[in-house]
């Protein structure tokens, strides 16, 4: 994962959130970076606001807690969490260093950071945002998901090749599962079932989760450096940004690329919208 940035602006993009959320802009607070109207209808997405975050500029993934409306955006060496609405600072989540992610378990108000520069996951309370325990990952861990499905989270360990598994109840790793390559993203099918990208591979991993272990290494077509995943669940469609400026869509089953669509540069993260299909 390649989080420094040069810009302490967070860019929140798309109709969907803005629709959630409710956000609207101003005459005032619109900039020249505001897409046209024309580009928007093109697309049926646009800009929706922007909001700077003081601070160092290194920046990671977003999530957003749908029950509380709090958006939180991994910077660098804490998480800020932002009100959804109106993009107002909540709060802070210190004492995570090198963070990259935070899996969110709304079931029992906790969450779980990726700590890259401590080798380290923390559990923190949703509510007050506090520390409430702390779990050993491998090396350099980067992205974290959680599977309501299986009720686990899943650490992608970049530096040392492997994934470490969570029981988010019990607040502790219940299995490390050795990649075979240096894993990003990762995505499950909540039936036991996760994919995990191999960025050095230009491949994708499939895990049984329950007997931990890689069933089958998969060579992505046409794909290299694979960061991003996110899964079309229904349709069974895996949709992998690749660092060559290609969306992969790939049947997981056949293990087939179905399609290649254009994308931008230095992608890290997609995001599937089953409402819209």
């Amino acid at each position: 994962m390649r989080f420094m940035m040069n810009s302490r602006q967070l860019v929140l993009f798309g109709v969907t959130f803005v629709v959630a959320c409710g956000t609207q802009m101003s005459p005032s607070s619109q900039t020249a970076d505001t897409p046209q109207t024309s580009q928007s209808s093109k697309t049926g997405y646009r800009l929706a606001n922007k909001y700077t975050l003081r601070g160092d500029a290194g920046w990671d993934y977003i999530a957003f807690d749908a029950d509380t409306r709090r958006v939180f955006v991994t910077h660098y060496m804490k998480i800020e969490v932002l009100d959804g609405d109106s993009g107002k600072s909540v709060g802070q989540i210190t004492g995570t260093p090198g963070v990259h992610g935070i899996a969110l378990v709304q079931s029992i108000g906790k969450g779980f950071t990726s700590n890259g520069k401590a080798d380290s996951v923390s559990i923190i309370d949703l509510k007050t945002l506090a520390h409430v325990g702390e779990i050993k990952a491998g090396k350099k861990p980067d992205a974290i998901t959680y599977d309501p499905g299986t009720d686990r989270v899943f650490v992608s360990n970049g530096e040392s090749g492997d994934l470490t598994i969570i029981d988010p109840m019990a607040g502790k790793a219940v299995g490390t599962v050795p990649l075979g390559g240096a894993p990003e993203y990762s995505a499950a099918d909540g039936k036991g079932t996760l994919w995990v990208n191999l960025e050095d591979k230009n491949a994708f991993v499939t895990v049984d989760v329950k007997g931990r272990k890689v069933t089958k290494t998969t060579p992505i077509a046409g794909c290299e450096e694979p960061a991003s995943m996110a899964l079309d669940s229904s349709n069974r469609r895996l949709f992998i940004g690749c660092k060559n400026r290609v969306l992969a869509v790939v049947n997981p089953d056949t293990e087939k690329v179905v399609a290649s669509l254009p994308i931008g540069e230095h992608v890290d993260a997609t995001i599937f919208d089953p409402a819209n299909g």
